[in-house]
């Protein structure tokens, strides 16, 4: 049962009762961790949206570190707020205040610990992570070890998506379907896709989208286990190949286009992704079995693109899938000191 608190505040026209939700009010500061000059998104819930006009105040170490928002109408807390340049190493306290704005009354508040580092690894550059491309393969690696902001995740895993396309014989492209293909289940693989011609690279009868898991050509990590259990990397190999015989009469080049999106399935992070990769393969008709040219673009920690997430919901759907969803945070915050 949630409790209530009255609170009576007067003003220059008149006393006015403002109710107040006090268990459910919550405080999330993303990530938990960063240097000195980075930026951290603050949100919450249960907060009092009162009349009059009141406002969130941000403080990190009692200094305002975001824009102040209005509340009343507004909602809850959301707001992005930059760690100061001086901020020493160590841990600090993040803090949200929601005052009435006629007297600076203080209504509600409540913080979280924010732990400034010296530095933070790069996942798809120190350690052993890194993107491979060459000879018509790929190799990606995702190491989150030495990343504060991967939070414990006890499962890490890729998503993969698909798209082929075929450069015609006057130089136009088209999508090509993998009826055209001539693949296995080709009909059922066709109803994957979306209208925007992206599906969830899969193979045909798996009960998960996640490429290689269970089984295959991918090794699934985690994230934040102390020692002896260090961070395990998260790696995934591909090599696309198409015979002569996947060509359509007029297609003359067939290519995918892939995004590669790391992905928390268990843990404390469950729900989230935390970066990506595109890359792709083309092949002319003619050349070698097998062979291929593979290119990939610089990976990155930006969220994976709506064709992503618009895959995985239709092959959730087709499939009878639930994709893990984000859950309340562990970490919501403490009553102000």
């Amino acid at each position: 049962m949630t409790s209530t608190t009255t609170i009576f505040l007067k003003t220059a026209a008149a006393w006015i009762g403002l109710a107040v939700i006090g268990s459910a009010q919550t405080l999330v500061v993303k990530p938990v961790c960063g240097k000195a000059g980075s930026t951290v998104a603050i949100t919450g819930s249960g907060w009092a949206e009162p009349q009059p006009v009141c406002y969130y105040k941000f403080l990190f170490q009692g200094a305002e570190f975001a824009p102040r928002q209005d509340d009343g109408l507004y909602g809850p807390p959301n707001a992005t707020g930059t760690i100061p340049a001086t901020a020493m190493p160590g841990t600090g306290v993040v803090k949200t205040e929601l005052r009435l704005t006629a007297d600076d009354t203080l209504l509600q508040c409540r913080q979280t610990n924010f732990k400034v580092v010296t530095g933070s690894n790069d996942p798809w550059k120190d350690g052993t992570g890194g993107v491979t491309a060459g000879a018509g393969s790929i190799d990606i690696k995702f190491d989150p070890s030495g990343v504060c902001d991967v939070t414990p995740c006890t499962s890490l895993v890729f998503i993969q998506t698909r798209s082929v396309t075929g450069v015609k014989m006057d130089n136009t492209t088209r999508r090509v379907t993998y009826v055209e293909q001539g693949w296995d289940h080709a009909a059922d693989i066709d109803k994957d896709f979306t209208a925007a011609g992206v599906a969830i690279d899969r193979i045909w009868g798996k009960a998960v989208p996640y490429y290689g898991i269970p089984g295959g050509a991918a090794t699934e990590g985690f994230s934040g286990q102390p020692a002896p259990n260090s961070d395990k990397v998260t790696s995934m190999s591909d090599a696309p190949s198409r015979p002569d015989s996947s060509y359509p009469a007029d297609i003359k080049t067939l290519k995918i286009d892939f995004e590669t999106a790391v992905f928390c399935r268990s843990g404390d992070d469950i729900g989230e992704y935390f970066g990506k990769v595109t890359w792709h393969w083309s092949r002319n008709k003619g050349a070698a079995t097998g062979s291929g040219t593979v290119t990939a673009d610089a990976p990155t920690r930006a969220a994976p693109s709506q064709n992503l997430s618009d895959a995985l919901n239709l092959w959730a759907k087709n499939h009878g899938f639930t994709v893990p969803k984000q859950v309340a945070p562990v970490n919501s915050g403490q009553p102000c000191k």
